[in-house]
């Protein structure tokens, strides 16, 4: 009787949904943003949430009127990660970019966007040399260590996804 039972209770589990595959329902929409380095010549690479591995390059700098595609909206998030939970919320409206240049610390933040306008960006690029790693400097060391940081958790979240997309194979 109670192997009957709890067949029948992972039944409805299984009916019901019950599920720890990563749900994400988001808006997407088209907005422009131009973006000026100091130095000039710096690529720019658009990060994709929720996995900042995958990238867009949008090109060197200066540039305008360069579209972009933002989250504007999170209907729904389910069983991901803290860190990329915080990610997708943090890009609503805001483009994550990673601007790099030789000799030169790369800066990796989110811009600003607005519907139906062209933001416009200014980003000085810091030497490597003259990196000092004071407070407020965001190309030095805790940058990062923070986006080594975030990296890794996305790879820990995407390890997680294909352990159990292999686990359903298997089944």
């Amino acid at each position: 009787m109670k192997c009957i039972l709890s067949v029948l209770l992972v039944g409805l589990l299984f009916v019901c949904g019950c599920s720890n595959k990563p749900e994400l329902k988001v808006k997407y929409e088209t907005r422009s943003i131009s973006v000026t380095t100091e130095p000039e010549g710096a690529r720019v690479y658009q990060l994709q949430m929720p996995s900042a591995f995958q990238t867009t390059d949008l090109g060197l700098t200066p540039f305008d009127d360069q579209p972009v595609m933002v989250i504007t909206k999170v209907s729904k998030i389910k069983n991901y990660s803290y860190s990329t939970t915080e990610s997708v919320v943090k890009s609503i409206n805001y483009v994550k970019v990673r601007i790099t240049k030789d000799g030169y610390h790369p800066f990796i933040g989110y811009l600003s966007t607005k519907s139906d306008e062209v933001v416009a960006h200014s980003i000085k690029l810091h030497p490597v040399e003259a990196s000092s790693g004071k407070s407020g400097d965001t190309s030095g060391p805790s940058t990062v260590f923070q986006t080594i940081t975030d990296q890794v958790s996305d790879i820990k979240e995407q390890v997680r996804q294909i352990g159990e997309q292999a686990h359903e194979l298997r089944q």
